[in-house]
């Protein structure tokens, strides 16, 4: 290369992937210099709690034991803590060796989401959008703690299946889907929306369907047959625990209903619900051996119908005629889902966000993770500062002088879940919307009509 080139030369064009990349070791880095990866993570209460978890695992056995999540999240007893033991010899830098196999986990997990992103976006709208949307994405998904829950990767499978979907490699979406179901089992809720895709064949919808399932089903067995009681623990202590910051729990304060002293649902920190304001529970390590009873509850049943009905609603009555209309069909679904649940966690959002981001405005995103913000920390803050002030002193970086006389403004608290439940709604019905209407008979019934015709050619209309 001469002098002349050398002074033409155009660097290399920067990728979003690269860019990301830097993202991420910008923010691992930071997290590290601040001292916060070394000091503050090993003790972080959730970690703590995973630790626990697995402790009892060893003593009890792997299929003994149940938490609260998905009995799939289990499988990082062999991923995080039984690595940490190999690593460190059971020294006592083990909860940092821990710790840093499980921040690996998650971390990686949420920037492979955005990858995910970014390439579902590229293939729709092109790489120009594709990049500052992926940009957008990554904003609003470093405002949260990931390490502190398991959603990044369950998020990541499912934008994974999302974009290997439109990509036309079933088998790998399918998969991808059942792996991240495992941990999230509400995954599966892209199922019947991609069943009822018109751009994809009849072939690939099989394809899809069977590696989700399968590798769904594949990966729970071993806890169905080595403990099925303890298995069904973890979905029994789900569906009975109470209802956080949802307009369930609303209804049950307003009718004066007692909260539960079940020994069951007491939290890990050791603090008993006073209020049905009280937001979600973690179990305590002492319970976690012992089988759960069977609960029943009218706001599990009103969730199920409601939901149930409304997916069954979108299977029978619309169709995906589009790429396009999958990300509406899995947002109308989602949001269904998360707007009629009887639990809700500042962590659920970032389900939503990736679907929010492609379907509508940029700036709706932010608000709607501002409205969360303001509900969690600070007007539940607020608000436990109101009824508990002999716990709750301040919140959210706020003195306790400020505290206590913003306190009353708590109420607002409930307000705010009804505004995010009724938003939730009014999207959901503009997703429904979006999709075209067509009987899941109307096909058919048309390929009956054809084959008593002597039409045997019917792969069109199956597509």
């Amino acid at each position: 290369m001469d002098f002349k080139s050398i002074i033409h030369h155009k660097p290399d064009k920067l990728t979003f992937k690269s860019l990301l990349l830097l993202v991420a070791v910008l923010y691992i880095g930071v997290y590290f210099l601040t001292g916060n990866l070394l000091t503050q993570l090993p003790t972080n209460w959730f970690t703590s709690w995973l630790g626990g978890v697995f402790s009892l695992m060893d003593e009890h056995g792997f299929f003994n034991v149940w938490s609260g999540q998905s009995p799939g999240f289990h499988y990082f007893y062999y991923l995080a803590w039984k690595p940490a033991q190999l690593l460190s010899g059971g020294e006592w830098y083990f909860a940092g060796v821990f710790s840093l196999l499980w921040y690996f986990w998650s971390i990686g997990a949420l920037f492979v989401s955005v990858y995910f992103f970014y390439k579902i976006m590229e293939h729709l709208a092109g790489e120009q959008k594709a990049i500052v949307l992926g940009l957008v994405y990554t904003t609003l998904f470093l405002t949260f703690e990931w390490f502190k829950v398991v959603d990044s990767i369950s998020i990541a499978a499912l934008l994974g299946a999302v974009y290997y979907c439109l990509k036309g490699s079933p088998k790998i979406a399918g998969v991808m889907l059942g792996i991240g179901a495992i941990i999230k089992p509400f995954g599966l809720l892209m199922l019947p929306v991609v069943l009822r895709s018109e751009f994809l064949t009849l072939k690939k919808k099989v394809l899809f369907s069977a590696a989700s399932l399968g590798s769904f089903g594949v990966l729970l067995l071993p806890f169905v047959i080595g403990n099925f009681d303890i298995f069904m623990s973890s979905f029994r202590w789900q569906s009975g625990r109470p209802p956080w910051e949802t307009v369930y729990a609303l209804i049950l304060k307003m009718t004066g209903q007692p909260v539960p002293a079940d020994p069951f649902f007491q939290d890990y920190s050791g603090i008993a619900q006073r209020d049905w304001g009280w937001t979600g529970i973690t179990p305590v390590h002492s319970m976690m051996t012992t089988t759960v009873p069977d609960y029943q509850n009218w706001y599990g049943a009103a969730f199920m119908l409601l939901a149930g009905a409304a997916v069954l609603a979108l299977f029978y009555f619309k169709r995906i005629r589009s790429e396009q209309d999958l990300i509406w069909g899995t947002l109308f679904v989602f949001l269904a889902y998360f707007a009629l649940f009887y639990g809700w966690s500042a962590n659920f959002f970032f389900w939503l966000a990736p679907f929010f981001l492609i379907c509508l405005p940029v700036s709706l995103s932010f608000l709607l993770r501002l409205l969360v913000l303001i509900e969690y920390p600070l007007l539940y803050g607020l608000y436990l500062a109101h009824i508990a002030p002999d716990l709750v002193t301040s919140v959210s970086g706020l003195p306790a002088s400020l505290t206590s006389a913003l306190a009353p403004l708590g109420i607002g608290y409930w307000v705010v879940i009804v505004i995010r439940t009724a938003i939730f709604l009014a999207i959901a019905y503009l997703a429904w919307k979006k999709l075209a209407t067509q009987k899941l008979l109307v096909p058919l019934k048309s390929c009956y009509r054809e084959y008593k015709a002597g039409n045997r050619n019917l792969s069109g209309l199956l597509k």
